[in-house]
């Protein structure tokens, strides 16, 4: 299977709809936003909340239009 990372321009939304644009299943999709020189992972497939705080936390009212993230799917 073809496995790699991509740079990406989401066009806003939620963090299901993230998901759905990328065409990744939970389970091995990931996404790194950058924040004040960090950078943030969302992994959808996590059961733990901790795991998905920042992001949750830097996206609280939905991904804004057009933001830069890093995708890696398997």
């Amino acid at each position: 299977p073809q496995v790699g990372f991509g740079l990406l321009v989401f066009g806003g939304g939620t963090n299901e709809q993230l998901l759905e644009a990328s065409g990744c299943p939970p389970a091995t999709a990931r996404f790194w936003a950058s924040s004040g020189g960090t950078f943030i992972p969302y992994i959808p497939g996590s059961k733990i909340a901790v795991v998905n705080a920042a992001w949750n936390t830097l996206f609280e009212g939905g991904i804004p239009e057009n933001t830069p993230l890093i995708g890696r799917c398997s």
